[in-house]
Parts: C-alpha cells; structure tokens; sequence
C-alpha cells in the first residue's frame, strides 16, 4: 500500500451466534472468546474462558463447532 492510501475496510457477517454453544453445558456462561479458528478440513474450533476474577473460577472451555 502506498503511503497516504486509503486502507481497505473489511466488512463482518454474522455466521452463528455462539451464546447457544456456551450455554450448552447448562454451568456459567464464559465471558470472552479468545480464540477461533477454522481447520484445513473446514472445522471450527474456539477457546473462551472468563479470567477467574469476579466470582468466576477462570475455567477455559475448547469447543468443537464442526462446519459453520
């Protein structure tokens, strides 16, 4: 890019709302998603945790999504 270029803006569409998924487990909703990732074979993977402080006990929850 040149300098003094516009940047390009990347635009987001919403594929799945992954409050079900964190619900799922019928314990406390993790708070942050930290990480996510799609593998070579077109499965998504996430990682939340909620950071123990506040009366959480900082647990982290890897969760398989399969094909979004």
């Amino acid at each position: 890019m040149q300098l003094g270029a516009e940047a390009p803006v990347a635009t987001k569409t919403e594929l799945r709302n992954l409050l079900p998924d964190l619900a799922a487990s019928k314990g406390y909703v993790l708070d942050e998603i930290e990480d996510f990732t799609i593998d070579a074979a077109g499965e998504a993977y996430m990682i939340a945790d909620s950071d123990g402080v506040d009366g959480p006990s900082g647990e982290s929850l890897f969760l398989k999504l399969g094909k979004l």
